[in-house]
């Protein structure tokens, strides 16, 4: 595994849309805005009044989920950590063009991808149905 560290991951981490001179922030389909260092995350497809589901959910925003969220190669994260990763699976960020209706994962060539991080996922979604 490489030793660069420095570049960011805009394809399974947080990446940014200008719409108007305004900056979105999301993670797959889903808008992100923060508090803190801690992530509020609106579920796509929620409607305001549906109180049987949240629309959105507030994630602490730990040294080790930012890495996760941010780096392509990320290091000092906890099973914690890696497990509120999994947030992937609720934003559609593992779909190409984050359509579920697709069915088809968006690969990479990166060692975070092929490593034990983004293929695991994808693999517990697929058996899980």
């Amino acid at each position: 595994m490489s030793t660069n560290r420095s570049g960011k991951d805009e394809v399974f981490g947080v990446y940014s849309i200008d719409i108007d001179e305004v900056v979105l922030w999301k993670i797959g389909s889903c808008n992100v805005y923060f508090d803190n260092d801690d992530l509020i995350i609106y579920s796509e497809g929620k409607i305001a009044d549906d109180s049987s589901s949240p629309m959105y959910e507030k994630f602490k925003g730990t040294e080790g989920l930012w890495e996760f969220l941010t780096r392509k190669q990320p290091i000092g994260f906890t099973e914690e950590d890696y497990e509120t990763y999994k947030i992937l699976k609720m934003t559609n960020a593992l779909y190409q063009n984050h359509d579920p209706s697709e069915n088809r994962v968006k690969s990479s060539s990166s060692d975070k991808y092929k490593t034990s991080i983004i293929k695991p996922i994808w693999l517990e979604m697929k058996t899980k149905g």
